[in-house]
C-alpha cells in the first residue's frame, strides 16, 4: 500500500491557515465481499473463484471464520468506537450499537473486544452530548441548533430505552423532556386526518417510529392513538 500528501491552503489576508493529510492509495478496483454460511463437523473445503483478468499483484485476499454470527457483532465494536462524533445521528450510530454489543458480550460470555473497557466512556461522552444537543423543545434534530425532528428524536428515545436496558440510564430529567416533547407532538400532528397535506402526509412514518419510541417509555394516549392510525401504512 501506498501513501500520497495532499496539502490545502487558504489566506485571507494575513490571515492564513492549513492542513496536509496523509492519503491511502489503493489499487484500481472495488472491494468484493463473499459471505457463507453453514455446519463443519470434521472438515469443510471451499472453492474461491478468481476472475480470470484480475491483477494478483495489485489485489490481496482475506478471509475470516467465524464460529457464529455473533462474533462478527462481536468484532465490530472496534470499528463503532473509532465512529466519528458529529450531528445527532452520528452520535447515536457510535453509542447504541456500542452498547449492545457490549451487553451481549458480558450476558453471552463471549470473547472480549480488546476496546471493551472504552464503553462505559463512551456511553458517559454520548449521554452528555446528546443532552447538549437536546433542542429548547426538549426534542432533538440532526444538529444542536435545529428544529426537532419526529425521526431523529424516535431514534434517540428509541437508543436511550435500549442503552437502560444495557446498564446506562439516561438522566431523568433529560429523557422527560423528550417524552414530554414527543407526546405533545403526537397529540397535535394533523397528518392522519382527511384533509392532511401531502406535506404532513409523508411524516406519517416518522410519526409511528415516534409514537413506538414513545410507548417504550409510557403508553400515552396521543401515542396508542398514532399506532393504530398508522397501522394500516403497510
Amino acid at each position: 500500500d501506498r501513501e500520497v500528501t495532499v496539502v490545502a491552503t487558504a489566506q485571507a489576508g494575513n490571515l492564513n491557515d492549513g492542513v496536509e493529510l496523509k492519503i491511502p492509495v489503493a489499487p484500481a478496483g472495488g472491494l468484493r465481499m463473499e459471505r457463507k454460511a453453514g455446519l463443519v463437523k470434521d472438515r469443510a473445503t471451499e472453492n474461491l473463484v478468481v476472475d480470470a483478468d484480475a491483477d494478483a499483484t495489485a489485489g490481496s485476499l482475506n478471509v475470516q471464520i467465524m464460529p457464529s454470527p455473533l462474533s462478527t457483532m462481536v468484532q465490530s465494536l472496534d470499528d463503532l468506537i473509532d465512529f466519528p462524533y458529529g450531528c445527532t445521528e452520528q452520535t447515536m450510530s457510535r453509542f447504541l450499537p456500542s452498547v449492545v454489543v457490549s451487553k451481549l458480550v458480558v450476558e453471552l460470555g463471549l470473547p472480549a473486544p480488546t476496546r471493551l473497557a472504552q464503553v462505559p466512556k463512551i456511553a458517559r461522552d454520548s449521554l452528555s452530548r446528546l443532552k447538549k444537543m437536546q433542542l429548547a423543545e426538549g426534542g432533538w434534530g440532526w444538529w444542536e441548533y435545529d428544529t426537532p425532528s419526529p425521526f431523529m428524536t424516535a431514534y434517540v428515545l428509541e437508543g436511550l430505552y435500549l442503552a437502560s436496558n444495557a446498564g446506562y440510564p439516561a438522566p431523568k430529567n433529560m429523557l422527560q423532556r423528550g417524552v414530554d416533547w414527543a407526546t405533545k407532538y403526537l397529540k397535535d400532528t394533523k397528518a392522519f386526518e382527511p384533509t392532511a397535506t401531502e406535506s404532513a402526509k409523508w411524516e406519517r412514518e416518522d410519526l409511528v417510529y415516534l409514537a413506538y419510541a414513545t410507548c417504550l417509555w409510557t403508553k400515552s394516549d396521543s401515542a396508542i392513538a398514532v399506532l393504530k392510525a398508522g397501522k394500516d401504512l403497510g
